[in-house]
């Protein structure tokens, strides 16, 4: 059943039943999850001693320059464009089938 699930996704066809398939790696959803775990717990924090004094907090947002603010998100927009536009010129911005289809599949076979 397997291969033939793998034969289908490699030749474009769409399979039968569902695929038995988690996108990335393991270790990659992981560090997302990890992530979004402690981003989460810092901003209750943050939100939590907010809550406590928002008179301080409040006077704090005078202190910010909002020309910084912009010029540092598009540093950020821009160096991302950097990113996926190396990526896409390496030649490995490909797609390949699902790790439990390679044995079955040559690469020659493989979509791109």
């Amino acid at each position: 059943m397997t291969e033939q699930v793998c034969t289908d996704i490699a030749m474009g066809r769409a399979p039968d039943g569902p695929v038995p398939h988690v996108p990335g790696e393991a270790g990659v959803w992981v560090f997302i999850f990890g992530d979004l775990t402690l981003f989460s717990y810092i901003f209750g924090v943050f939100l939590h001693y907010r809550s406590d004094d928002p008179v301080l907090f409040g006077s704090g947002s005078d202190h910010l320059n909002p020309n910084l603010g912009v010029i540092y998100t598009l540093l950020l927009l821009f160096s991302s464009l950097l990113v996926i536009r190396g990526w896409a010129g390496s030649g490995r911005a490909t797609v390949t089938p699902p790790p439990a289809c390679s044995p079955a599949l040559s690469p020659a076979e493989w979509p791109s």
